[in-house]
């Protein structure tokens, strides 16, 4: 497939959708072909920004000579559509989490293996300014030998009035955890490689919607390295990701990281916007084509994804049995062999 761009359809174009359809037309790489979305007012606009087919059905989609399909969904139809998408021979790029379970994230790992089609999973996080800068910290080892970390992720979607399935445990199991816990579970698993285990409290804090709306989480990585993890649903919108060594620390505020290495009298400030060209959710989706037509690496493969996933599982395991879990065990009491063998 080299030495051209790659022909992709996307399914679901309002909210989420909508910015990943402005990264697709930002990608070289990349043709935005057909759309399908059951909201219609949302593919009208679409519609008015990028002209293009509009499929009824995402069957059509997938008859279409289509090279692959940007799966922008809820999480608990992401197994179905992917499993259609591998046995029609399409390349699957599939927002984060992989899904709500680990059971579905095998059988979806499974069918494109079968198929021999490309299982990606959106952690776009990790493709962002801030966190490439502190990436880089980590690799260059500007922090001396790693001990510890603290990341919060909230927002206050569990206060809105209008219920929808992101604040419904029913279909999104673990809410804040799923939707934003999610998030630095990978960029932490980028860092510091695989978890040892969890120790995680969950709470109810709002009486709006009956859901857990707050969670902490201890993670132990096999390294050693250790922190704690902070998700909500009912406090403004916050994302705390500092990284603590021997030699130094990093502290991120937004888009600027403040790094104060051992022996300094005041921080060193750098520009995590500066690494925001391309944006993030451009550079995510251009690897995504790049590994299609290429055959280069996806950071986020399946198995990334489930890997991700299971250290979540492992922070309701923990809750539910209220003490330390490991992932071995997290593994074994969910069924999800597949993550054993690699």
């Amino acid at each position: 497939m080299a030495g051209r761009v790659l022909r992709v359809g996307q399914v679901g174009v309002g909210g989420r959708g909508n910015r990943i359809m402005a990264s697709v037309l930002q990608s070289e790489n990349m043709e935005l072909t057909c759309i399908q979305d059951v909201d219609e007012k949302a593919v009208a606009r679409a519609l008015q920004k990028h002209p293009c087919q509009m499929c009824s059905s995402f069957e059509e989609m997938l008859a279409s000579d289509v090279d692959a399909v940007l799966l922008i969904l809820p999480n608990f139809l992401h197994e179905s559509f992917t499993v259609q998408a591998a046995k029609a021979g399409k390349h699957v790029f599939v927002e984060k989490p992989i899904a709500n379970r680990l059971d579905e994230a095998g059988r979806m790992i499974a069918a494109c293996e079968e198929h021999e089609v490309l299982l990606a999973v959106g952690h776009s996080d990790r493709h962002r300014g801030r966190c490439r800068v502190l990436s880089k910290l980590v690799q260059d080892g500007a922090l001396g030998e790693l001990c510890g970390f603290q990341a919060c992720n909230s927002h206050d979607n569990a206060k809105r009035s209008d219920k929808r399935w992101k604040t419904d445990p029913k279909v999104t199991p673990c809410v804040p955890l799923m939707q934003l816990g999610i998030h630095q579970i990978d960029t932490l698993r980028s860092f510091f490689g695989d978890v040892a285990s969890v120790f995680s409290h969950h709470a109810k804090m709002s009486s709006q919607f009956d859901m857990i709306d707050s969670t902490h989480s201890m993670i132990r990585f096999e390294s050693g390295v250790t922190g704690s993890l902070a998700c909500y649903y009912v406090v403004p919108g916050t994302k705390v990701l500092n990284l603590y060594g021997v030699g130094g620390r990093a502290v991120a505020h937004d888009d600027h990281i403040e790094v104060l290495k051992e022996g300094a009298s005041k921080p060193e400030v750098i520009d995590g916007s500066e690494e925001d060209d391309p944006p993030g959710d451009v550079r995510m989706l251009t690897a995504f084509a790049d590994a299609v037509l290429n055959g280069s690496e996806f950071p986020t493969d399946g198995m990334v994804g489930a890997k991700a996933l299971a250290v979540l599982w492992a922070a309701v395991y923990s809750a539910e049995r209220g003490r330390e879990v490991t992932l071995e065990e997290t593994l074994e009491h969910y069924g999800a062999t597949y993550l054993m063998e690699v």
